[in-house]
């Protein structure tokens, strides 16, 4: 009756050493690689593209900057290293020519590390938000509250 027993006993505590010695080599091979893993995870986010839409404010050919209003007229200066995709219409591409004064544009950009904004992507000619489409669905009867029956529930005319 004690063998039974004894062979329990020294399994389960075969079982909780076993399990005790995973997590401690877990936590040293976490240790010895935060260094290394959050680095790349820092540099992705960091670099992970935002979104923009506006028009060119102006454009500096020998700088290679543009500054880009949005709709509140904020502006903000880019520049546009030789990587840059600048495409116009159905994805043709785009020069510095086609960066006039007033056109829409919409595209991505990365900050560097020295802080300064550089376009990733740019599209010319990009459409912006159609007022007019806004404007017919608020007067359309079907959005608007007079547009709705008066009657209540059950109630005939």
């Amino acid at each position: 009756m004690i063998k039974p027993k004894f062979q329990i006993i020294a399994l389960l505590i075969a079982a909780a050493a076993a399990f005790a010695a995973s997590p401690l080599q877990a936590a040293e091979k976490s240790a010895a690689s935060p260094a290394a893993s959050a680095a790349p995870n820092k540099e992705t986010a960091d670099t992970k593209p935002s979104r923009f839409r506006g028009k060119i404010a102006s454009a500096d050919k020998t700088q290679k900057t543009l500054t880009i209003e949005n709709k509140s007229m904020a502006s903000r200066t880019f520049t546009v290293p030789d990587s840059a995709k600048l495409t116009k219409g159905a994805d043709q591409a785009a020069t510095w020519d086609d960066l006039t004064t007033g056109a829409n544009v919409a595209g991505s950009y990365k900050k560097t590390a020295d802080g300064k904004l550089e376009i990733v992507s740019l599209k010319i000619g990009a459409k912006e938000e159609d007022k007019s489409k806004n404007e017919k669905n608020a007067a359309s009867p079907s959005s608007s509250p007079a547009g709705k029956s008066d009657m209540k529930s059950g109630e005939k005319k």
